[in-house]
């Protein structure tokens, strides 16, 4: 306020000035003086007005200015308020996450120290106290746990099952699978599944058996079981890499397993030769003197079945092909398998054979008493005429039965 009082002060002096220095005339310096006058005010309030105007806008300029100032402020309160806000929220965030964590911490310690109390527990008191064999098989109970390498007094969970497995199968050959368990607390069972001998093939040391699933049993026999059939076409020693030979025998292996499930369930027995030479015809001898087509490997239950069933109506001493390729129908007709197949003799009681050979004797000694008595006769009549140079003839000796 004191500035704007001295502007003033300046201003009144300089324009009062210029009116002291000239001096008009008393005529005409009135009417000059009032024109002066009315010009010096015109310009003075002009002035004012301009002044005014320029204040105006200094105002409102800084009311503006204030006014983005207080916006900028209340902006910045606003940010800094958020930010706190979000800071705040960040760090109950991390107060929580760290407190989460340290819970679980907490909890896997206690697991851990849990879990390492089971374990001695476990191995204080887990210990084998019995080893049982269950299932049949040719080999004793002692000899699948000797193979097996588990004694009594060791921990039930030092050994591996499956390699005991392994152990036990590598060792005894005629087990088909065996499977290891652990019956808490203290047992150990062995369970095996004795091996099924499906039949024998020749190859060039001799007859080998093998299994159901193509495991080789025997080798180098020189004459085959004759409960086992021979099977043909069935190569076992394959190349690996050659996937057209391992499909195909994996695929024979699978259609003998069919087989023998087919001729048990059925309960047909007496099958001599078995040919997987061609999978589209697969054939079976009975009791080598019946040749069975049965096809392919589809239904084979169903025609083990018929045939089964059909084969109770042929006459065992002839031979004979019999077609079971077509489903649900047998065909049969006579024809000779083997060439040089002679049909066995009927079996004869030991009664009959001893009544057969007494008849043999008893027509034996009848032969030589009528032989005795013919000679004696013809004896008699070359003494009583006393010339005959005739050789008596001996009569033929009866058929014996």
């Amino acid at each position: 306020m004191a500035k704007k009082q001295v502007k003033k002060k300046s201003e009144a002096k300089k324009q009062a000035a210029p009116s002291r220095k000239k001096v008009p005339s008393r005529g005409s310096a009135s009417v000059g003086v009032t024109s002066e006058k009315a010009d010096s005010q015109q310009k003075a309030e002009e002035k004012r007005r301009q002044r005014a105007a320029k204040q105006q806008e200094k105002k409102k300029r800084k009311a503006q200015q204030l006014l983005h100032r207080q916006q900028r402020q209340q902006l910045e309160q606003q940010l800094a308020q958020e930010n706190q806000e979000a800071y705040q929220a960040l760090l109950h965030r991390r107060r929580q996450w760290k407190r989460s964590r340290r819970r679980h911490y907490y909890v896997l310690i206690l697991l851990v120290l849990a879990l390492s109390g089971i374990l001695i527990c476990f191995r204080m008191f887990l210990t084998i106290t019995e080893i049982r064999v269950s299932g049949e098989s040719r080999y004793s109970d002692e000899q699948l746990i000797l193979s097996s390498g588990l004694k009594i007094g060791e921990h039930l969970y030092d050994f591996d099952a499956e390699l005991v497995e392994q152990e036990i199968l590598g060792s005894h050959v005629y087990l088909e699978s065996v499977t290891v368990k652990r019956v808490l607390p203290t047992i150990v069972e062995i369970q095996v599944t004795p091996v099924m001998e499906t039949g024998v093939i020749q190859s060039e040391t001799g007859f080998s058996v093998i299994s159901t699933g193509g495991k080789i049993l025997e080798t180098a026999i020189l004459y085959p079981p004759s409960e086992l059939p021979i099977i043909s076409g069935l190569q076992l020693s394959v190349d690996q890499t050659d996937e057209e030979k391992v499909n195909k025998t994996n695929k024979q292996l699978q259609t003998l397993s069919t087989l023998n499930a087919a001729m048990t369930a059925s309960k047909f027995t007496g099958v001599t030769e078995i040919d997987l030479t061609d999978m589209l015809n697969i054939t079976v001898v009975y009791q080598d003197r019946v040749r069975i087509n049965l096809g392919d490997n589809s239904n084979l239950d169903e025609k083990i079945a018929l045939v089964a069933q059909a084969l109770m109506d042929v006459d065992p001493s002839i031979q004979g092909v019999m077609d079971a390729s077509i489903e649900k129908t047998i065909f049969f007709h006579e024809e000779s398998i083997h060439p040089d197949y002679t049909p066995a003799e009927p079996e004869v009681d030991d009664e009959s054979q001893a009544e057969s050979s007494e008849g043999e004797e008893s027509a034996q000694e009848d032969a030589t008493t009528q032989a005795e008595q013919s000679s004696t006769e013809t004896q008699t009549t070359e003494q009583s005429s006393g010339s005959t140079s005739q050789v008596p003839q001996i009569p033929q000796l009866p058929d014996i039965p």
